[in-house]
């Protein structure tokens, strides 16, 4: 835990006792659950705080402008002061409390800063929404809640069981502002709930990135993002798929290369921006994006 506490420092993140809470209980029903379901192959405690918790906060390296123009890397990080300072909050007295709630009320608190008024308006009025594709076990989706309670999530997977396990996941950690849902992408993405009404969508899912950009792009709002989670160099990868993502109204707008914190582990977030609606066609029927990619 204390590694993982300085892990996150390295990009500015610092977490609560309540937070460190709900990944140490995570863990414990991510570790129980594996036994009855295949959720992880990583079971060492240590990586599954690095490969799997840490790895799902990169996110907060994204440097994107949102559609209002902030940059997601700089709305992730007023969130974690946001938390910070309601957590702070906890120490002052019932009277002080009743003027600290999430919503400001400046007729009973005079002092709060302009930053923090800004702060709270940006996140209370405009909540980024997020739906994690082919969530699994919960990767990013959950650690990214927990670090970054102002997303709101959808946590999308075609296995009921890992469903099961989600929900009993966000039931037993308190979670507000998320989500899981039972579906496949070929299916729900024709639904007008779901489609084209994300801001930003994210997968650690090891397909291609043609493949993955064909299932995830028609969830992305235009103006939004879909973020791939990668490992090692993406180069290659990027380039054959360029074709597929324009093809389905997306641009690439950058690949974010970094090494998880004191290790070795290599990774990359692909930035691709949702510039047009997706034609109807897409996503195309089960099994056809794998097998003939874009």
């Amino acid at each position: 835990m204390e590694q993982f506490i300085k892990d996150l420092q390295e990009w500015n993140i610092e977490v609560s006792d309540e937070q460190l809470g709900m990944f140490e209980k995570y863990t414990g029903l991510l570790l129980d659950w594996n036994e009855k379901i295949n959720l992880t192959a990583i079971t060492d405690i240590n990586d599954i705080y690095k490969k799997h918790y840490l790895d799902s906060a990169s996110l907060i390296n994204c440097k994107i402008p949102l559609s209002n123009g902030v940059l997601l890397s700089d709305l992730l990080i007023k969130d974690i002061n946001i938390c910070r300072n309601e957590n702070e909050s906890d120490h002052l007295t019932d009277a002080d409390n009743s003027c600290t709630s999430n919503i400001i009320d400046m007729s009973n608190k005079t002092d709060i800063s302009n930053s923090e008024i800004n702060s709270s308006i940006l996140n209370d009025a405009h909540p980024i929404s997020v739906l994690d594709l082919g969530s699994g076990a919960g990767f990013p989706g959950i650690p990214l809640k927990i670090l970054f309670p102002s997303l709101n999530i959808t946590l999308a997977d075609s296995l009921n069981k890992r469903i099961g396990f989600l929900n009993l996941v966000i039931d037993e950690l308190g979670l507000k502002g998320i989500k899981a849902v039972h579906t496949r992408a070929e299916e729900i993405a024709h639904d007008k709930e779901y489609r084209e009404q994300y801001d930003l969508v994210v997968s650690r899912a090891v397909a291609n990135l043609s493949v993955l950009s064909e299932y995830c792009i028609p969830f992305v709002k235009e103006g939004g993002y879909f973020i791939s989670y990668k490992s090692g160099n993406s180069s290659d990868e990027i380039s054959s798929a360029k074709n597929a993502i324009g093809m389905l109204g997306g641009k690439y707008i950058g690949c974010f290369d970094f090494n998880l914190p004191n290790s070795d582990y290599s990774r990359s977030n692909i930035c691709i921006k949702k510039i047009k609606n997706t034609e109807d066609r897409f996503p195309r029927k089960s099994g056809t994006p794998s097998k003939k990619p874009l």
